[in-house]
């Protein structure tokens, strides 16, 4: 049976994946098509990015993600609240 999500809960995954890696690779930091590229095994031209780069700038609108030059870098703010729950 296959499961059905909703576009709600499809646009958090992506969110809680995008950012989960960010935090996991920080101090390392990636470009946002890097980034995305990592969420995406079978990367091509023909990929539909543009959720996952709308799902970048929610994170970035709400103070989780930010950019530094072209790099992604999570917000200390969200580094030191995932250091805490992540214990």
């Amino acid at each position: 049976m296959t499961e059905h999500r909703s576009i709600g809960e499809e646009e958090v995954e992506r969110e809680r994946s995008l950012f989960r890696e960010a935090l996991e690779l920080f101090p390392i930091t990636l470009t946002v098509d890097e980034l995305i590229r990592t969420q995406l095994p079978d990367f091509s031209d023909a990929c539909d990015v543009e959720p996952w780069k709308r799902a970048v700038r929610e994170l970035r609108a709400h103070g989780l993600l930010r950019l530094d030059d072209k790099a992604v870098v999570p917000t200390m703010a969200a580094v030191r609240a995932y250091e805490l729950f992540d214990q």
